[in-house]
């Protein structure tokens, strides 16, 4: 007897994140399918019955043996497309990649990116940092693209104020994921992946208090799958919790979490134009330079403006406030805007030390609350006193707490001369 299948749901199109004003949808609420019929992994049909697509499109084979048929240059020319390569007995095949079409919506214009020219002239005053990086023929097109990639559905300035998680509870929570991170020994990708995800969860639907370290857990072990060699060990992370959930619900709200955020999991980190930005500053070979703009950064997590900044932003802050703590450490002068800030820097990170002076300052802030004991969220200052992982960062000569004070009165005052202007 054949099972009969469910009716077919009407295609409907995603639910977006509510307006501001208005309240998310309850995270429990899942979107129906979109696509009109289609099965998933577990069976929609009763009796799991499992469906494969049909066989109808042919796919031209390959020549037998394997190999291009060797011509002289003038067979090669006569022969050769634009859209083809050359085959046995001079047979052009079509580029299957030129010749797919695609029925889904792309996210970002692939065709945005401008043509790469090598001779490019540099403005006056600008060093090329591309000639030794490994990757000049797709260093600039990676940069853009994560650029367009982070101006997708940004997140509000204070999406969290009509919902059921306040601005502390994300902090408490994220000050925490950070101390789990260094526990676990896992990298900076899958730190800053794992909280875009849990903002980008929270910024779409409405969590429940005592469901927010289930998303925060589920969120880290979705990052670490796409970052780690080794994913996380669910049974590590449940421990962490002090049991408080089972590794059943930690899978149910995996599900959720992919079809909250479309299964578009991979988001810009701030890690990614850090490394390129302090090439710009001439410190990537400084692995204490990097490790300080990380510092910055950590401290930066928890604040509720956090998940509304650019990534690109955050990185390129890091980097000024790295550069400005290393020159007050060295000297008793107070620097020029040009000196920290080159035409370097303004040329590879698009921005200029006008945009990053607010996040510079919250960073500092956030720094010296915590070197002082002024401040509860202290998860990356006791990160970075480790020995093994960080070599006591902290207690380098650049992050006194003189250093930090002079710095953060640098700041003020290239602030102040700036709303002056």
């Amino acid at each position: 007897m054949k099972n009969k299948q469910k009716p077919r749901v009407k295609n409907l199109k995603p639910v977006p994140a509510a307006p501001d004003g208005e309240k998310r949808r309850h995270l429990s609420v899942v979107d129906t399918n979109t696509r009109e019929g289609s099965k998933s992994s577990v069976s929609d049909v009763e009796g799991d019955v499992f469906h494969t697509a049909p066989k109808e499109v042919k796919v031209n084979k390959r020549p037998k043996g394997g190999r291009i048929h060797t011509k002289s240059s003038k067979e090669k020319q006569e022969t050769k497309t634009r859209s083809g390569r050359i085959g046995e007995q001079g047979e052009t095949f079509e580029n299957p990649i030129e010749n797919t079409t695609t029925t889904s919506t792309s996210v970002v214009n692939l065709n945005f990116f401008p043509e790469h020219d090598i001779q490019e002239p540099l403005p006056d005053g600008v060093v090329n940092i591309e000639v030794d990086d490994g990757l000049y023929e797709y260093s600039r097109e990676v940069v853009v693209y994560l650029k367009v990639l982070e101006a997708v559905d940004p997140i509000p300035d204070g999406f969290l104020d009509e919902g059921s998680v306040t601005a502390n509870m994300r902090s408490i929570l994220v000050d925490w994921i950070i101390q789990v991170q260094h526990h676990l020994k896992l990298c900076q990708e899958t730190l800053y992946l794992g909280i875009g995800i849990l903002d980008m969860v929270l910024h779409r639907r409405d969590v429940d208090p005592d469901k927010l370290q289930l998303v925060g857990v589920t969120a880290l072990l979705v990052a670490s799958k796409l970052e780690e060699y080794y994913p996380v060990d669910i049974k590590k992370l449940l421990h962490l919790t002090e049991n408080s959930y089972s590794r059943v619900e930690v899978t149910h709200m995996e599900r959720t979490v992919l079809d909250v955020l479309e299964f578009q999991v991979y988001l810009p980190s701030p890690q990614v134009f850090l490394l390129r930005f302090s090439r710009a500053a001439f410190r990537s070979d400084d692995p204490e330079f990097l490790k300080t703009c990380q510092y910055l950064l950590d401290t930066h997590l928890p604040l509720p403006s956090h998940p509304s900044l650019p990534p690109s932003l955050l990185a390129a802050s890091a980097v000024a406030c790295s550069s400005l703590l290393y020159y007050v450490s060295a000297n008793a002068s107070i620097p020029k805007v040009s000196t920290i800030w080159t035409p370097t820097l303004v040329y590879y990170t698009k921005y200029n030390l006008a945009m990053l002076l607010t996040t510079c300052q919250e960073m500092m802030d956030q720094v010296l609350a915590a070197t002082t004991s002024t401040t509860k969220f202290t998860g990356a200052l006791v990160k970075y006193k480790s020995m093994s992982q960080h070599q006591r960062l902290v207690l380098a000569k650049h992050l006194t707490v003189d250093v930090l004070k002079r710095t953060s009165l640098v700041l003020t005052d290239w602030n102040d001369i700036q709303q002056l202007q």
